[in-house]
């Protein structure tokens, strides 16, 4: 199998004094294992850490017994090679790319512009063209196919957060995009310990701006999908009681959007579903046995409908998020007071903040791909699915914006942002316009 590389974005790689000087074929092997084991684990398969303590090795003696590699070693370790394993494919690079100067800026259309940096020649990435030959049996080269598919899209090589090596989004995604001025201060707490004040904010550690990780946002959007579940089965509680498909069905799409649930939230969940069922909740012990039970069950509901996989429960959630920088920092201050007193017990407590101010927009920025759907075939259900996951999706984004906010010291208020226009709301990708639509119409109902 033969295929060309065409950079228009640089490829990052490095070598043992951390430059990018040559685009090897570790590279590329590197950024296709990586995306066949996401693939795998989201397709609800099993897939070893390749780097860490539980990296599968091929056991010798087993093997020489007559058990199967495949039984013994992980299907990635199966294909990309481990200890005691080769690699079931050869793979040579063939033609150099150039190494050119580049200019790194923010990810943003606001005045005021900060924070660059320009990089010259001698450290800059990889660009250009380079013919790439893959030996190996033919359902080697679909997987490999495959899996350079997905990366060709999502970046090659190191600092694909950056966006640096894809032009496009894939096929049957979403990239939505929200502009939005902060209502009330956002604030976080980075784990930088050596600091002028105790409570610095999270910032980016190139050009010290201040920032939303991709993993806070979603934590945050997760937790406002549990109450937009939480509203809909006290709503439908009104009505009657809930069915336990119609149950399991909603609480499968915050699987399928985000992943793995939490195991702090599987008893919150369990309790909701059996509110959902029962119409009431037991007491002591009994409760505790009966979430168990619950959650067992919805566990083998996702089995059964192939959600995730008998051998390993677990997923990849469609939803894939980016960060978001502000501009400006500022400093409050609380002093804590006595209960019984109203006087001071301990000195001003300074933490760094985020204030909204009048035209500055911060972009919050995430791509719906139903990658799942796409590996299995089933074509005719992404619209469907989609539409249903995107209903679901602007709920929660709503309540995120609106009422429980996305920062730290929610319950003070902290992290909610002022009413987004239309012209806030920018999408691409497969049926853009319908799904502006579908997030327009959810966040501007009452």
């Amino acid at each position: 199998m033969d295929f060309r590389i065409r950079t228009f974005t640089p490829i990052w790689t490095g070598d043992v004094k951390r430059e990018s000087i040559k685009f090897r074929d570790t590279s590329i092997i590197g950024s296709l294992r990586w995306w066949f084991e996401a693939i795998v684990r989201g397709l609800g398969g099993y897939a070893c850490d390749s780097v860490g303590e539980e990296k599968r090795k091929l056991d010798v003696e087993k093997y020489k017994k007559g058990n199967k590699p495949e039984e013994l070693i992980c299907p990635v370790c199966y294909v990309f090679g481990t200890t005691g394993w080769s690699k079931r494919f050869r793979l040579e690079i063939d033609g150099e790319l150039n190494r050119l100067p580049f200019v790194i800026v923010k990810a943003d259309e606001r005045k005021g512009h900060r924070g660059w940096f320009l990089g010259t020649r001698e450290s800059g990435g990889l660009m250009g063209t380079s013919e790439v030959k893959v030996y190996g049996d033919s359902w080697i080269k679909n997987v490999l196919a495959l899996s350079l598919n997905v990366s060709c899209y999502w970046g090659v090589g190191a600092t694909t957060i950056l966006e640096n090596t894809n032009s496009s989004i894939p096929k049957y995604s979403i990239y939505l995009q929200i502009y939005f001025t902060l209502k009330k201060p956002h604030f976080s707490k980075d784990d930088d310990e050596f600091y002028i004040i105790d409570n610095p904010i999270i910032k980016d550690k190139v050009f010290k701006l201040p920032m939303v990780r991709p993993t806070m946002w979603k934590g945050a959007l997760r937790f406002a999908a549990i109450k937009v579940f939480e509203d809909w089965i006290y709503e439908k509680l009104n009505e009657s009681r809930i069915d336990k498909e119609t149950v399991f069905k909603e609480r499968a799409r915050i699987a399928k959007l985000f992943g793995n649930e939490k195991d702090s939230q599987k008893d919150y969940l369990g309790r909701l579903c059996l509110l959902a069922i029962g119409g009431d909740l037991p007491t002591g012990e009994k409760l505790r046995k009966e979430i168990e039970k619950i959650n067992k069950e919805f566990e083998k509901w996702l089995t059964d409908k192939k959600y995730v996989s008998k051998e390993v429960p677990s997923r990849s959630g469609r939803l894939f998020f980016y960060p978001t920088f502000f501009e400006e920092i500022s400093l409050d201050v609380i002093t804590p007071l006595s209960r019984e007193t109203k006087t001071p017990v301990r000195g001003p407590i300074y933490f760094e903040t985020v204030e909204g101010s009048k035209g500055t927009k911060s972009i919050f920025r995430l791509l719906y791909y139903p990658f799942d759907l796409i590996a299995r075939g089933e074509f005719d259900e992404i619209e469907k699915e989609m539409k249903e996951d995107l209903k679901f999706l602007a709920k929660a984004l709503k309540k995120m914006f609106y009422e429980i906010g996305f920062s730290a010291k929610k319950s003070s208020g902290f992290g909610v942002v002022e009413p987004i226009n239309d012209n806030d709301v920018k999408v691409d990708g497969f049926k853009s316009d319908e799904v502006k639509d579908i997030l327009l119409n959810t966040i501007h109902q009452s």
